[in-house]
């Protein structure tokens, strides 16, 4: 059995050599708290910078590469409700069935929708094409600068039967549509607030291929003027349609693509019509929503939707198409976290 007083000569040993090597035994205890540190915060800090990374390359890419759309090209009935409101019900639906890696990246979802082309019969300046669009939160992101804002004047857009042979032609009162343009819009095809112009169908708008749609005399009256409060804005998503004229043609015959703004209430008297539609439900991404370690999921799920079949949306049949650039971004930052 060990003695007692050789135990205590033993620890009075070490305390002399601890004395003496304070240095040492502190270099020691550092060493293991650092490295204890590391261990603990190594991988908390990795995730933030991943994190940070991610949000950077999200941040840094085009709004319409992030962002996600779902479009339609169909006819939907306006059903009961006022304006918009089954547009809007079929967009919850469709936002859904996305899975919930993808939804828990949206921080806002816009609407619109876009008439068919109209041909502007007697145009002021050169030919020209009109286009009605209401898009969610344009009135928030521009300025009037003439007239006021379009509003719903009730009168439905009926389909026209065929004239019969021989029958002599009966002036018919146009359909009275309001309309807002952008300044650059109207001064390029040179209309002004209060003026009227008389449309008819364009034939060469893809979504009337092969339909013999025929519509009653229309007219869109343009009652407001408007520039946009940040042309760069994100709001725009790369689109610029509401905001000035697309040309095409040649100098000597140019041809203008131009859009017009409506009012959401107008869309029940415009689908009366039963003419084709372009519906978008545009999804935003927010950046700072991203998980570096959710990544791979939201990878899997967004090529999983190349396309949503809709056999019956809102009464109508159609294709809802996903339009983002998304994974794209995602695939590129994988490989570059992969390699550092």
């Amino acid at each position: 059995m060990r003695s007692p007083l050789r135990s205590l000569g033993a620890a009075g040993l070490l305390l002399r050599r601890l004395r003496v090597e304070q240095g040492i035994a502190l270099l020691i205890v550092v060493l293991v708290a650092a490295t204890s540190f590391a261990f603990a915060g190594g991988p908390r800090l990795f995730n933030r910078v991943a994190d940070d990374a991610l949000g950077h390359s999200l941040r840094s890419a085009a709004p319409p590469d992030r962002n996600i759309v779902l479009a339609l090209d169909s006819t939907i009935a306006a059903g009961s409700g006022q304006g918009v409101s089954r547009l809007r019900a079929i967009g919850e639906s469709l936002v859904e069935d996305l899975p919930p890696s993808v939804t828990s990246l949206v921080s806002d979802r816009l609407l619109r929708f876009t008439t068919v082309r109209l041909n502007v019969i007697d145009p002021p300046s050169y030919e020209t094409r009109l286009s009605l669009r209401y898009q969610d939160g344009l009135t928030e992101a521009t300025r009037l600068v003439a007239g006021r804002w379009p509003v719903d004047r009730g009168a439905p857009l009926l389909p026209a039967d065929p004239p019969e042979p021989g029958a002599p032609a009966v002036e018919v009162e146009p359909v009275i549509f309001e309309v807002a343009l952008s300044v650059a819009t109207a001064t390029e095809i040179g209309v002004a607030a209060g003026d009227r112009l008389a449309l008819t169908l364009d034939r060469s708008d893809l979504l009337l291929t092969g339909r013999r749609d025929r519509i009653v005399p229309v007219a869109v009256d343009v009652v407001g003027l408007y520039e946009p409060l940040d042309g760069g804005a994100e709001y725009w998503d790369g689109d610029p349609n509401l905001l000035e004229v697309t040309q095409q043609g040649n100098p000597d015959a140019p041809l203008a693509f131009a859009t017009g703004y409506v009012a959401a209430e107008a869309y029940p008297a415009l689908s009366m019509s039963h003419l084709p539609f372009h519906y978008q439900w545009r999804l935003w991404i927010d950046p700072d929503r991203v998980d570096a370690s959710q990544i791979a999921q939201v990878q899997v799920d967004l090529r999983r939707l190349a396309l949503i079949t809709g056999t019956s949306i809102g009464g109508a049949q159609g294709t809802v198409v996903v339009l983002t650039s998304l994974p794209g971004i995602l695939d590129r930052y994988a490989a570059e976290r992969a390699l550092a």
